[in-house]
């Protein structure tokens, strides 16, 4: 009888557990001008953080690092601030930028180095993982300008709404926003 009892808890946890996960296990692709999973661009401050489950390092416009300073500019977006995510467990976003209270710009990275399981079966809508190179980025997208900035290669398709970060001829971010229209 404790036997059945013991097989029979187990089972039901294994099946809650599975229920619950379940919303994460889908549609957790970047897509290109739309956001990753149920996190998209256009939430507020208060969506995100309900979405990503807990509030995010904030850092003001005047005292953002280069690097955010240099992303912003590359894909063409302003932003008032960023908030910082490199602890999320299920879904591997560094930081998401605001304008207007609103997201627009969001960072989903391969780094650190335990989002690496989380990135690995990854891909955008065209087929594009993690890890691949310039040669499957043209591939899938086409040919444009490369950038370089601090050993990094940047490749950014603005009518996509995508942009990407190679490290030693490697995929390893990518950031998604809003669609520029000509």
């Amino acid at each position: 009888m404790l036997n059945y009892c013991s097989l029979s808890l187990r089972l039901y946890l294994s099946c809650l557990i599975s229920i619950c996960a379940l919303p994460y296990s889908f549609a957790q692709n970047p897509e290109a001008g739309r956001g990753i999973g149920s996190l998209k661009l256009g939430m507020n401050t208060g969506e995100v953080e309900w979405e990503l489950g807990f509030r995010g390092f904030r850092t003001e416009r005047e005292d953002a690092a280069e690097n955010e300073l240099y992303l912003a500019r590359i894909h063409g977006i302003d932003f008032d601030y960023v908030l910082h995510y490199e602890h999320i467990m299920w879904l591997p976003v560094r930081s998401v930028f605001f304008s207007d209270g609103r997201a627009n710009l969001i960072e989903v990275s391969s780094y650190p180095e335990y989002f690496r399981m989380l990135c690995s079966d990854m891909s955008t809508e065209r087929g594009l993982g993690f890890w691949a190179d310039q040669d499957d980025i043209k591939a899938a997208y086409g040919r444009t300008r490369a950038q370089k900035s601090d050993g990094r290669q940047y490749m950014v398709y603005q009518k996509e709404g995508l942009g990407m970060q190679l490290e030693n001829g490697e995929l390893r971010s990518m950031c998604i926003f809003k669609p520029l229209v000509p």
